[in-house]
Order: structure tokens, then sequence, then C-alpha cells
């Protein structure tokens, strides 16, 4: 990763597009938290952690190493979804 690169900080537990795909017409979808009112909220503000992937390991960070694994691979499976999808 070279200096200029910036962390993504906030990580998704549950990826985007996949949220995405329960939201309503305006992109929004219900949030329920344990004692607490029911929310709409937007899939980018849901189902994430700062720094979930991240770890040090012998001295060494991760860096987004695995942050950035899964997003190619995430990727490649919403476009795949995609096509399943529109044979529907």
């Amino acid at each position: 990763m070279s200096i200029t690169q910036q962390l993504v900080r906030d990580q998704h537990i549950v990826p985007r597009w996949h949220l995405g795909k329960f939201a309503d017409a305006d992109g929004r979808l219900w949030c329920y938290r344990q004692n607490q009112p029911p929310k709409k909220t937007a899939p980018k503000g849901t189902c994430w952690e700062r720094d979930f992937y991240e770890f040090e390991l012998n001295g060494k960070k991760t860096n987004n190493r695995y942050e950035n694994w899964l997003g190619r691979i995430e990727n490649d499976a919403a476009t795949k979804l995609s096509l399943v999808l529109s044979r529907s």
C-alpha cells in the first residue's frame, strides 16, 4: 500500500451491495437495535465496525490487506448476483 493511499477504517461486516437488496425505493432500510426503537438508515451506515478486519501479527499491520481482498470478492459476487437476478 502506498503512503498516499488512505486506509479504510469503517469496514462493513455485511457488504453494502447485499444490504442494498433489502432497501426500500428510497434506498433506506430498517435498522433494529436491542432496547431501541427501529429507525430507517442507509446501507452505508449499517453493519460496519471500525477496523473490523485490521490486526497486527508479529509486529506487522494488515493495512487493509483483508478489506481489499474481501472487496474484490464482493465486487465479483455482486456482478454475478446481478446477472442471476436479471435472468429470473
